[in-house]
């Protein structure tokens, strides 16, 4: 009986201790470079857990998104460490995180890239259905020569967009828009518009009150009266080939919960820009 005991003993502690040490793991969360680098523009020196207000300098979507996971994340119960690790493309950051590479996207992926893989815990919707618009941004010293075009005009001209990001490349052509370059990924899509090879790119909207931004020595700004519309879910996904997977998905999804129900989601996706009300009234493409 003492030994029957005693090995009840060791093995509900050796079970505690496994569910502390999960529980306190560091999770390898992969984004892309340029996303990454501008979130430690954003962050400075501060907390991200104590971060409140998520507008100002460098603050877009893909941003605060990184900030939302560690809150979301410590909110559900997780008091482990979240490590960035970057990548060049949206699909090597997938593929990383298939292959067991990366522990956790930093960014909520489209659902329908990851939702057929058995081998990801995938979050709820980070973003509800059919709030995922984007303008059509283009050099501000072209935008007076494109807002006078007509729409059957502008959808004559070419965009350039990632073929791999599939959900950008259906909503363009949903929208209309056949004339379509292959950048690969931002930092060369942005290149491409500032040195004239195509005058247009989808990007999210940004606070500003012409919603433009700064990016590599120009500024971008949207033609107005057109957003795109991006159908899909987008989700956080977190590999079970990580040993604390499973206390993280759980986290995730609590602290999510959590949040949505405070207002913190819907705040920093509305501060950043990506939820703007000053473009309700323009007109939505894609939607069919």
């Amino acid at each position: 009986m003492k030994n029957l005991l005693f090995l009840f003993l060791i093995l509900f502690y050796s079970l505690s201790y496994a569910r502390v040490n999960a529980a306190k793991s560091t999770l390898k969360a992969v984004a892309a470079e340029d996303v990454v680098r501008d979130y430690y523009r954003f962050l400075g020196d501060r907390n991200p857990l104590q971060i409140k207000d998520f507008g100002g300098p460098w603050s877009r979507r893909d941003v605060v998104e990184l900030v939302l996971l560690q809150q979301v994340l410590q909110a559900g119960g997780f008091v482990g460490e979240v490590q960035f690790a970057t990548t060049p493309t949206y699909s090597r950051a997938l593929l990383e995180l298939k292959n067991g590479s990366a522990d956790m996207s930093a960014n909520p992926v489209w659902g329908y890239d990851v939702d057929s893989d058995e081998n990801l815990w995938l979050s709820e919707s980070a973003i509800e259905e059919g709030k995922f618009v984007a303008g059509l941004y283009g050099r501000v010293d072209k935008i007076p020569e494109l807002k006078k075009l007509s729409l059957a005009e502008l959808r004559k001209q070419k965009v350039t967009t990632s073929f791999s990001w599939t959900s950008d490349r259906e909503a363009l052509l949903r929208a209309g828009f056949k004339n379509l370059e292959d950048g690969g990924n931002w930092e060369r899509m942005v290149r491409m518009v500032k040195h004239d090879r195509v005058p247009l790119m989808l990007s999210a909207f940004h606070e500003d009150k012409d919603f433009g931004f700064d990016v590599d020595g120009i500024r971008l700004r949207p033609v107005p009266g057109y957003k795109i519309l991006l159908k899909g879910k987008r989700v956080w996904a977190i590999s079970k080939k990580n040993p604390g997977a499973q206390n993280a998905i759980v986290a995730l999804q609590k602290g999510f919960r959590i949040l949505k129900k405070r207002g913190v989601i819907d705040k920093a996706y509305r501060e950043s820009g990506f939820y703007n009300s000053h473009v309700e009234s323009w007109m939505e493409l894609g939607a069919n």
